[in-house]
């Protein structure tokens, strides 16, 4: 994740980017829901159909599998867990083919889809449902799957300009916690600010605007 690209539009080449957004919401969430029914066993057979879907959406939504190192070993390290606390292999396997499809299907949506056109998507799919303001928990979902990328590239600018001064995380993992927390932090108040005022210069909460 050095490049702070995970999560990010980069679909301006794929094949899926002329994909419908709604259509491809909706798939999302279907996918994410058939991963967490489906009975022990049944999420690893999804993981396949990730292959031919990953290979249409081209370079860009790849690059965000190979720089996402860090998330797989985290949910390996949950599965494990999960082995060891259910004692049963095709569970954890299980367990971790429904953490590595949602994954798969996010970084397909987010890298193919930009956010204006998600938010759009979201607003339509919410508009029917009574007693929900889709405008306004559709511009709260969107602000926050835009603030991830940044997120992520604010953590890489800190490891980068870390090795640049020779520390080592490998060497103290605990200690370049400490380091990043307290810069990281700030740096993303910061970037917070920035874009709440973006936004109400653009009118958000002030008028109906769609874009």
């Amino acid at each position: 994740m050095r490049d702070g690209r995970l999560f990010e539009y980069r679909g301006e080449n794929s094949r899926l980017a002329a994909v419908s957004p709604l259509v491809k919401l909706s798939a999302l969430i279907v996918l994410c829901i058939a991963a967490a029914l489906l009975p022990a066993g049944g999420p690893v057979l999804l993981l396949p159909v990730f292959i031919p879907l990953f290979i249409a959406a081209g370079r860009a939504a790849c690059s965000q599998l190979a720089a996402a190192w860090k998330v797989y070993i985290f949910f390996l390290i949950s599965s494990s867990v999960r082995y060891f606390t259910s004692g049963s292999v095709i569970e954890a396997a299980s367990f971790a083919a429904v953490l590595f499809s949602m994954f798969f299907a996010g970084i397909l949506f987010y890298s193919t889809t930009k956010i204006s056109d998600f938010r759009r998507a979201l607003r339509t799919m919410l508009k029917p449902i009574p007693l929900i303001n889709g405008k306004k928990l559709s511009d709260l979902i969107a602000m926050t799957i835009a603030f991830l990328p940044m997120i992520f590239k604010a953590s890489a600018e800190l490891s980068e300009a870390e090795y640049s001064r020779g520390f080592r995380a490998g060497r103290s993992p605990i200690r370049a916690v400490k380091i990043k927390s307290l810069p990281l932090i700030i740096n993303l108040f910061l970037k917070s600010e920035e874009m709440a005022d973006a936004y109400y210069a653009r009118g958000y909460g002030l008028t109906d605007t769609e874009d």
